[in-house]
């Protein structure tokens, strides 16, 4: 759908002049997971659910993501939920390499079994409470119900630790690997504690699939070709910074080389109708595109939109795309240079949270001054979740912060009638004031 196969099907093969057009699709297979790895969490007296994530934060999210199986399957919303990771001293499940697909297949698994084992005590604890039988009363709402009447995730969580044993990690599953039984001794008696291995049966090997189109324009004549979507990017910013006098014929080239920047970089396009509206280049990793980047430091280059897609939203969105992946490519910082007639970029810049950067200024060529913008990475201190948010941005002008920007650990917020402080037990205090 995205790539309107059926229309580039259609007129794929059909000459024109000297020209031919034609359309395919790549596939290709690789092994995409592994099975029996552990997953521990704790429900606790306060109704917050503590997951424990021994996956390495590669940029991908999976060391957060995996779990959200488990919370969809207490039926809890995630903002009632904080992931540990980072450092096996804070008590970490055996759990296999980081590896992308790898991780998300097995960990998403454990995950799952671990959410099914809370399940299970959860229905045990409020049949010893309430009477009946466990598989009368169901989890969902953050109550565990039946016959008997209900009690909250919390409730439940403070009986845990009051019946003790398996409920609250002092007996351990006998399958679970030695390192998780080690972690989970730093947890016993805080609470709820669902801890298991997959045991899932599995059915040969799992697979991952990745898939590529191209439509490609070949002159018969000459044997010369051309990839048609790097082509319509190219003349897209070509054309609007010459015609909008954001450089000059010298410059070009430069404009229309859509190869090299995605040999350099990540090109991302906007499409709007099956259009090709917009694009940008976002450099994560170095090379010619970083300018004025050291290492960690993602810089965006050529955001353009055409004019008749302007007000669509498609620059924003461009430009949180880049986000998106200097994220996921571990970046903290992310640069860009800009002209001083660049207005409706700066207005997203400015919307996004980019800031000015002065003292970085500079002249790629004598007589054009480039502006710098930067923007800090990091978990949103508003909803936890990790990037940058506009709306959250908007939201943060009239109220202060509840995560930590660093580590995303809740704060302690204190609102007086003139301002506000919110402090981290890692990171200390920030207030409306500093």
């Amino acid at each position: 759908e995205l790539f309107n196969w059926e229309e580039k099907k259609a007129r794929s093969g059909k000459r024109v002049g000297t020209k031919v057009r034609g359309s395919g699709v790549g596939v290709s297979a690789f092994s995409g997971g592994s099975t029996g790895f552990d997953a521990l969490f704790i429900i606790k007296p306060d109704g917050r659910i503590q997951f424990q994530s021994g996956i390495g934060n590669l940029g991908t999210h999976s060391v957060i993501d995996v779990h959200r199986v488990a919370a969809e399957m207490l039926d809890v919303p995630w903002e009632q939920c904080d992931v540990e990771f980072g450092n096996t001293s804070k008590g970490l499940p055996w759990t296999c390499v980081s590896a992308g697909s790898q991780t998300t297949h097995a960990m998403t698994r454990a995950a799952h079994a671990a959410a099914t084992d809370a399940i299970a005590k959860l229905q045990e604890i409020a049949a010893k409470t309430k009477g009946g039988s466990p598989a009368a009363y169901k989890v969902a709402g953050g109550k565990v119900s039946g016959p008997g009447g209900s009690m909250t995730l919390a409730q439940a969580a403070q009986k845990a630790i009051e019946l003790g044993g398996k409920f609250d990690g002092h007996e351990l599953p006998a399958d679970i690997n030695s390192f998780t039984k080690t972690s989970a001794a730093l947890h016993v008696g805080k609470g709820l504690m669902a801890v298991a291995k997959d045991n899932y049966p599995r059915d040969g090997q799992t697979q991952s699939f990745t898939v590529g189109f191209a439509e490609v324009e070949v002159d018969v004549e000459t044997g010369k070709w051309a990839i048609l979507e790097f082509a319509a990017i190219a003349e897209l910013t070509a054309t609007t910074y010459l015609a909008e006098g954001y450089g000059d014929e010298s410059y070009e080239s430069t404009l229309r080389d859509v190869a090299g920047r995605a040999r350099a970089a990540t090109v991302l396009v906007a499409v709007i109708g099956g259009e090709v509206v917009g694009s940008v280049a976002v450099a994560t990793r170095g090379g010619t595109y970083a300018e004025m980047a050291a290492p960690g430091e993602a810089v965006i280059r050529m955001l353009v939109v055409g004019p008749a897609a302007r007000g669509s939203g498609a620059g924003t969105a461009l430009v949180q795309a880049c986000l998106d992946a200097a994220l996921a490519d571990g970046c903290e910082v992310v640069r860009l240079s800009t002209q001083a007639t660049m207005t409706a970029a700066h207005r997203i810049y400015d919307r996004v949270g980019f800031i000015r950067t002065p003292e970085r200024d500079w002249e790629p060529v004598p007589g054009l001054q480039l502006l710098t913008y930067e923007l800090l990475l990091g978990w949103c201190d508003l909803c936890g979740e990790p990037g940058v948010h506009p709306t959250c941005r908007r939201a943060r002008e009239l109220e202060p912060p509840r995560y930590c920007p660093r580590c995303r650990r809740r704060m302690v917020v204190q609102v007086t009638p003139t301002d506000w402080t919110a402090r981290c037990v890692e990171h200390g205090l920030t207030s409306s004031t500093a």
